[in-house]
């Protein structure tokens, strides 16, 4: 079992921008690892006479890992679960729901 918490705070005060993620991961007996993340983006300024703002958001991503053999292992990675719009900068939406299958070689 592995849980991690990052938090990060970039201005003197919170308002300007801050994150925090908390991240739970569990390895199957079988190969399988599972991982859930949970980010908050807090609501930030979007001018320098911070007089214009866009709005907080929650993004929550589910990440999956096989082990096929030794060398092979297959991911599955599904972020922005929920389909909501958001911004992270004015004016450019970030994706909407995002799936991503990987295959990785391992060479020894």
């Amino acid at each position: 079992m592995v849980i991690s918490v990052l938090i990060v705070a970039v201005g003197v005060k919170l308002k300007h921008l801050s994150k925090a993620a908390l991240t739970y991961g569990y390895d199957f007996k079988n190969g399988l690892n599972g991982e859930a993340t949970l980010e908050y983006h807090s609501g930030r300024f979007t001018d320098i006479t911070n007089s214009s703002s866009l709005n907080s958001f929650f993004n929550a991503a589910l990440k999956l890992e096989y082990k096929l053999k030794s060398q092979i292992m297959l991911s599955l990675q599904a972020t922005n679960l929920f389909n909501t719009k958001r911004y992270l900068w004015e004016g450019y939406q970030e994706k909407p729901l995002d799936l991503i299958f990987g295959v990785n070689f391992l060479f020894n």
